[in-house]
């Protein structure tokens, strides 16, 4: 299980942007985890086209959960960081215990 924030790596590891050193590439299709994504759509680090290309490859996986965040920057849940969003923060939290309530087994 994964919940990722930002998803920076992810362009590359899922081969839609140009190779970097230290980060692989992956087949979308081999991934089985469920996982939850959370993304600024006005990231100024990771553009809106790449978000989409993104999306787009995720969507295709059933056990896949895309969120977005329309004005939200990069690292718009950092608190101690000027392109904090308190409403996208609050929202992404909220979304990610629900997203884990549902997977996680009770004990």
């Amino acid at each position: 299980m994964l919940v990722s924030y930002y998803g920076s790596a992810l362009p590359v590891l899922l081969g839609l942007a140009p190779p970097e050193p230290g980060i692989p590439t992956l087949d979308a299709g081999q991934v089985t985890a469920a996982s939850l994504h959370h993304f600024g759509l006005s990231d100024s680090f990771l553009g809106r086209p790449a978000v989409e290309k993104v999306r787009e490859v995720l969507a295709a996986l059933p056990q896949v959960v895309f969120e977005s965040y329309e004005n939200a920057d990069h690292a718009f849940d950092n608190d101690d960081f000027v392109l904090f969003d308190a409403d996208a923060s609050a929202l992404a939290w909220q979304r990610t215990v629900e997203f884990l309530r549902h997977r996680l087994p009770a004990g």
